[in-house]
């Protein structure tokens, strides 16, 4: 009876280790959306470094702008990531042309801040850079 005992959970162990490891996993696919987020972020990130922490520092390094970051397009007008665009390009033509949020916030920071960055970044190159501070802002 032993030597027929044996032989059966032998049988049932080899089963079972081949059943588990016949196929290598099945990779996971990757959605194309996933990776231009992924690249945006990357690449805002670096926009950021760049353009505005020496102002506004990285939320990763514990800066003293962090809070800024936080709610940014829900206190900016809507829509708020094209007005962000608009406000980055040229604050302070807006601020001179009466835009309610650029005047208070010049007003807020004693007129120093002015982002121009018209000349400097792409429209594709914004978009990066929100897609980085919409990541940081909700950490």
């Amino acid at each position: 009876m032993r030597p027929c005992l044996l032989l059966v959970l032998t049988a049932i162990g080899l089963i079972t280790y081949s059943s588990c490891h016949q196929s290598p996993p099945t990779p996971v696919k990757t959605d194309s959306t996933e990776i231009k987020l992924v690249a945006g972020f990357q690449q805002g990130e670096a926009l950021f470094r760049r353009y505005c922490a020496s102002c506004h520092r990285s939320p990763k390094r514990g800066g003293h702008h962090n809070e800024m970051l936080v709610g940014l397009f829900e206190r900016m007008p809507a829509p708020s990531t094209q007005y962000f665009i608009r406000y980055i390009q040229d604050s302070r033509a807006l601020e001179q042309a009466g835009d309610q949020y650029a005047v208070a916030v010049a007003r807020d920071y004693n007129h120093t801040a002015n982002h121009h960055f018209r000349d400097s970044m792409t429209v594709a190159e914004m978009r990066s850079l929100i897609v980085y501070i919409r990541v940081m802002g909700s950490r």
